[in-house]
């Protein structure tokens, strides 16, 4: 729906007031000076024209208005009189005319009248407000592009009707406080806040006059070069920072204490060395919303980083998880032990992050409770006994965009039906010993609840290898997927192939069957193994032995995914306890026009980029 100024009315229609304010004109001069302003902004306007016409005037007075910056601005002079019509034309580049709006009034010395109408589109398009009064206002700048958080000044300045400046306080005003803030600061400036992606007006009146600023606000990605689902989250931006200064369970300083937190907050790491939990971390759930707005940057921890031995599971909005690594273990336990799981929340990035060695049935990685707007990016997923990851029901939009599965026995990964997945640029190596597909998409069987939907993939780009105990490098439909289920399916690198079992409902189709993240780099799949084995992981130029043994596997064919346990393949290696505090700038929470904040730019930015291995 088209929003409208403060002034405009419904289209096609007019408002016309009498204001008895002194009339501009010199003593003895009937004749009448109207400014006129029209906001272009949304319209493809490149000429407009003003006539005045009028039972005593002969020849009909032609004015044309300039046009620029998305706003028309001028100054129409007519004599003293009644039924004075004023009718606008607006035209477009080729000559066209698009809209047309028309008022009669009657302008008498000593009153200014103010008016205010809407040119009606001809043929489509959007309506154009425009005000005739005593008094014109501009605004500058007349067009800012923000990020969200960022705050910029405007100016306002008032001419009357001979182009005279008047210095006067303006009135301030926004569209749609949800996409921008205004704040007075003196007669003519303000301040404008960036509060939400979109397009708004900000308007400054004057008696009858109206200046507008077009505002469009932008989302900041939630580091430089993500990509993905949700990655548009501002996380713990401009919140608290919390420092993890020991390695304790629980407590004072824990990693817990710091996850379990109230409000929008930067957890950051004094220490490293392994974090063991008692029993797995919750953050946030369905009815408890102020754990939203996290963000856990591992980057700064001191070399060798962190290592989480448990689970952490995010019930949370709003989360960017980078470079730590959990590796739960299962030696010496029958109980099934996971490592990350996000469950019923929106908006998580989980970016360079290490997953080892869930067991017993349990999942490195998995979704559930129909997750909305989440990527996993950079990752490594590997040794699980069982699964390497599952991507749940029913999710609406979950990207998984360059990650390494390595040495895990099944679902690598592995979807089950009813949602929104795209893979693009993966590595799958040496899965599973079983010799069944272990990649693919599946649904429960018409006994067991809940019964999901289609589902709709992307698979784009990405590659598997054998290794040493590995089978299966198929990528297989299984036959009770939903009627409707479609797929786009390009440049895969699967040994395999792909796999429709009959009776599927799983249709291959030749676009995306839902937007694709946007932006998104995508590597040809001959690309993929170098990239991943470069950059994919907690801390790539920071390995900790785990990691760098699974690389090494990658390279050069080796290793098992034949185990039971993390102690088959030579258990929790030495991990030394560092402390590096970090000085944290007090301004840290202010937003710089870049979108991001002082702590993200001056700290976390190159810190990740020193652990990831760029220059």
């Amino acid at each position: 729906m088209q929003r409208r100024s403060p002034v405009a009315v419904a289209v096609g229609c007019l408002l016309v007031a009498a204001c008895l304010l002194k009339d501009t004109t010199a003593p003895g001069d009937r004749r009448i000076a109207l400014v006129v302003r029209a906001d272009l902004s949304a319209a493809a306007v490149a000429t407009v024209v003003v006539v005045v016409t009028a039972p005593d005037i002969t020849n009909p007075l032609v004015f044309n208005i300039p046009v620029a910056n998305g706003v028309a601005a001028g100054t129409v002079t007519l004599p003293a009189g009644s039924a004075r019509t004023i009718t606008m034309h607006a035209y477009d580049a080729g000559g066209v005319e698009t809209h047309r709006g028309s008022v009669t009034l009657n302008v008498q010395p000593g009153t200014n009248p103010m008016v205010a109408l809407v040119l009606t589109p001809l043929v489509g398009g959007v309506a154009i407000d425009v005000t005739l009064g005593a008094y014109g206002v501009t605004v500058t700048p007349p067009v800012d592009s923000l990020p969200i958080g960022v705050t910029a000044a405007l100016t306002a300045t008032i001419v009357d009707a001979h182009g005279a400046p008047v210095s006067q306080p303006v009135t301030w005003a926004t569209l749609d406080p949800g996409i921008a803030m205004v704040a007075s600061t003196s007669d003519l400036t303000a301040l404008v806040t960036a509060t939400g992606a979109g397009s708004t007006r900000i308007v400054a009146t004057f008696r009858g006059g109206v200046g507008v600023a077009a505002i469009a606000v932008h989302a900041v990605a939630a580091f430089p070069g993500a990509e993905g689902y949700g990655t548009t989250t501002r996380a713990g931006r401009g919140g608290a920072v919390i420092h993890v200064t020991n390695l304790n369970d629980d407590g004072p300083g824990s990693l817990r204490a710091a996850l379990t937190a109230s409000g929008p907050r930067t957890v950051i790491f004094d220490v490293s060395g392994y974090i063991t939990l008692g029993s797995s971390i919750q953050i946030g759930d369905l009815d408890i919303r102020d754990q939203d707005f996290l963000t856990v940057a591992g980057q700064t921890a001191p070399s060798p980083g962190i290592t989480v031995v448990g689970a952490i599971n995010v019930r949370a909005n709003d989360v960017l998880i980078q470079h730590i690594r959990i590796r739960p273990g299962s030696a010496g336990t029958t109980a099934r032990r996971d490592g990350l799981s996000i469950e019923t929340a929106h908006r998580v990035v989980v970016d360079h992050v290490s997953v080892s060695w869930a067991g017993n049935g349990g999942k490195n990685i998995a979704t559930a409770g129909a997750v909305t707007d989440v990527t996993v990016s950079n990752c490594i997923t590997s040794e699980a006994y069982h699964y390497g990851m599952l991507l749940s029901e029913e999710d609406t939009r979950v990207s998984v965009i360059r990650c390494l599965y390595a040495h895990n026995f099944d679902r690598n990964p592995e979807v089950k039906g009813g949602g929104q997945h795209t893979l693009v640029n993966n590595l799958i190596f040496n899965p599973g010993g079983s010799g069944r597909p272990v990649m693919g998409i599946w649904t429960n069987p018409v006994d067991e609840p809940p019964q999901e939907g289609p589902n709709f993939c992307s698979v784009i780009g990405n590659a598997a290898k054998l290794g040493a105990t590995g089978s299966g490098l198929a990528f297989q439909f299984q036959a009770n997927l939903r009627s409707g289920s479609r797929c786009y399916i390009d440049d895969n690198a699967f040994p395999g192939g792909f796999l429709f079992q009959p009776g599927t409902g799983m249709t291959q189709v030749s676009a995306p069957p839902f937007s694709l993240p946007d932006p998104l780099t995508i590597l040809p799949s001959t690309q993929v193994e170098a990239a991943i084995v470069a950059f994919a992981g907690a801390r790539p130029a920071d390995r900790d032995a785990v990691d760098t043994r699974i690389i090494s596997d990658v390279i050069n064919g080796t290793g098992s995914s034949l185990h039971n346990d993390e102690s088959e393949v030579g258990g929790f290696p030495p991990l030394a306890q560092h402390t590096r505090v970090l000085v944290i700038p007090s301004n840290h929470a202010e937003i710089r026009v870049s979108g991001y904040s002082v702590l993200e730019e001056d700290l976390l930015i190159p810190l990740a980029r020193a652990v990831e291995g760029h220059p």
